[in-house]
């Protein structure tokens, strides 16, 4: 009541979400999609359902959306907040072509009206192949009960919902968001932990620190001893060194 250009303009986002027949524009194009996937050679039929089924769901929640919000008594305290002009414009645009713009192309089946923007699409970039007039007529007849059924179903789900004070928000399958999170916790994340967890003992602690450094450092402690032996300031033992340094270069001479 405090926002009645608000209300009028969600209101009609809320049907063209939902895909009213007749009047709003996504109507138009969303029957020409279940047309289209309902000739596929593969599952057309069960491609229409699923189109059908969203089609529905869709209603569904753009409606309890706007039910929630914009109906009943007010369960919050509300800001009377003034839309500016430069707010209202473009609301008042998109609410406008939103409704009028499915006009300017009614379905192939109507023989009545305008078919002003298949014809000029076609020209350029094809046309599907659509299903006979009798078959399409059903298919917006089941399309347009579907959405009449979502809206109708978000009206008593809503109402239900305020006379219990209790959304099925609260359901936990829903806040948990169909435990899909939890799905890819245990698939995705606790098997690439493990994996991690396994590359650093395998690789890092094993291969690398235990094997390449472990070996260098070894080599080096060796190394090191024997430099210190050698360089002990025995004066004997840098004789017998020599004279091994000789006979090894003598050696390599006569060869």
């Amino acid at each position: 009541k405090s926002q009645p250009l608000l209300n009028v303009v969600y209101l009609i986002g809320s049907l063209t979400l939902a895909a009213l027949p007749v009047f709003t524009a996504s109507f138009y194009s969303k029957d020409v999609i279940i047309a289209a996937s309902y000739t596929t050679d593969n599952y057309g039929e069960w491609l229409a359902f699923l189109g059908l089924a969203g089609a529905l769901f869709t209603a569904l929640y753009a409606m309890r959306m706007y039910f929630m919000i914009f109906t009943g008594q007010p369960r919050t305290q509300i800001v009377n907040y003034k839309l500016t002009f430069s707010m209202q414009l473009p609301l008042i645009i998109l609410a406008f072509f939103s409704i009028t713009i499915g006009w300017i192309q009614l379905p192939e089946g109507w023989h009545f009206g305008p078919h002003l923007l298949i014809p000029w699409l076609a020209s350029a970039i094809g046309w599907i192949p659509l299903p006979d007039e009798e078959t399409a007529l059903w298919l917006e007849i089941l399309g347009g009960s579907t959405t009449i059924i979502g809206i109708v179903a978000a009206f008593y789900m809503v109402r239900s919902e305020l006379i219990k004070r209790r959304g099925i928000g609260n359901n936990h399958f829903l806040n948990n968001a169909w435990y899909i999170d939890h799905l890819i916790h245990y698939i995705i994340v606790i098997p690439y932990n493990n994996l991690c967890l396994i590359t650093e003992i395998i690789i890092e602690k094993i291969f690398l620190t235990k094997g390449i450094v472990g070996t260098l450092t070894k080599l080096l402690n060796f190394a090191n001893y024997s430099m210190k032996q050698i360089q002990a300031g025995s004066l004997q033992r840098y004789l017998y060194i020599m004279i091994l340094g000789v006979i090894v270069f003598l050696s390599c001479v006569i060869i």
